[in-house]
């Protein structure tokens, strides 16, 4: 739901989450069904629709956890264009990096990430970019998912906030909580979502004021970049 541009601004800090807009993706269009026509105009305009709806939710004071694949295309093209698109989103940003943000951390600092990781806890949930689903033999994970199921079992949490399955349901039965903030998910309606919990709030906000130092324990990198 949006909230009022007066609203926004009145009120207290918020923390979101959301993960999946793949600007500049034709073929997401078609594969999860966005209203637009899948070519480079509907890209665009698509572009433009989740920035809509972002800045229709989302207030300057506020802190965004963005859960991976921000943008597709090729490293130059990301390196064009991703600037100018991260400055129209207000907030505060966190990056948790996908299989789809490749480039170097320096680079997402330099858009205006004020952190950026593979994996982070807050208030006893833990953020990443996958689902973390029971291994499928068929689908072997590769060495990123695996080294962040290790982290998850680690740190003992039952809520898991993740993206990466777009508009699929999120698996339930071994007793994790998954919520899907991936864009194309119907119960986000192509906007960021309320995190739920006064201490995640409060610690995002610790962090990224530097009165809580980041531990190893918390959250991390798992590799550098992965895309040249």
């Amino acid at each position: 739901m949006a909230v009022p541009a007066h609203c926004r601004q009145g009120r207290a800090a918020m923390l979101f989450a959301t993960s999946d807009t793949h600007s500049n993706h034709v073929n997401i269009i078609k594969y999860c069904g966005r209203p637009f026509t899948p070519d480079e105009e509907g890209a665009e305009k698509c572009k433009a629709f989740l920035l809509e709806r972002y800045r229709e939710t989302v207030g300057e004071n506020d802190i965004v956890m963005f859960l991976g694949d921000l943008a597709m295309g090729g490293a130059m093209r990301i390196r064009d264009e991703m600037p100018a698109l991260v400055h129209a989103l207000p907030g505060r940003k966190i990056m948790i990096r996908g299989n789809h943000d490749g480039l170097e951390p320096g680079f997402y600092r330099k858009l205006g990430f004020s952190l950026v990781l593979d994996w982070l806890i807050l208030g006893g949930m833990f953020f990443c970019h996958y689902p973390l689903e029971p291994a499928d033999p068929r689908y072997p994970e590769g060495k990123i998912a695996l080294a962040l199921r290790e982290k998850f079992r680690a740190s003992g949490a039952t809520v898991l906030y993740h993206g990466h399955i777009h508009d699929k349901e999120p698996f339930h039965g071994d007793g994790i909580m998954r919520i899907n903030v991936s864009v194309d998910y119907k119960a986000c309606d192509y906007r960021p979502v309320k995190v739920q919990g006064d201490e995640a709030e409060r610690e995002a906000g610790m962090l990224l004021d530097r009165t809580m130092r980041l531990t190893p324990e918390k959250g991390g990198l798992i590799t550098e970049g992965r895309l040249k």
